[in-house]
């Protein structure tokens, strides 16, 4: 939504004209929370071969060519396309 357009919604929307302006209750805890969150440090990175079988099946349920994800695979393990 963009900026021009908030204004609009807003005063056509007799719900949210009501909140305009307006603090919700519990937000105090919302703001802690993106203000401040939870972190760790304790973790590790471990870098290794792609499950070649998972990632094509990925792929290919959101559409992607299955020979060029083939073809991408081979490249990032150094073989050769026909």
């Amino acid at each position: 939504m963009g900026v021009a357009l908030t204004p609009i919604i807003v005063r056509d929307t007799p719900a949210l004209e009501a909140l305009a302006g307006r603090r919700l209750a519990g937000y105090e805890a919302v703001r802690a929370i993106l203000q401040s969150p939870n972190v760790t440090s304790d973790y590790t990175i471990a870098f290794r071969e792609p499950e070649d079988d998972a990632v094509i099946d990925f792929l290919v349920a959101r559409e992607f060519s299955r020979e060029r994800i083939v073809a991408a695979l081979e490249r990032m393990k150094g073989k050769p396309t026909p």
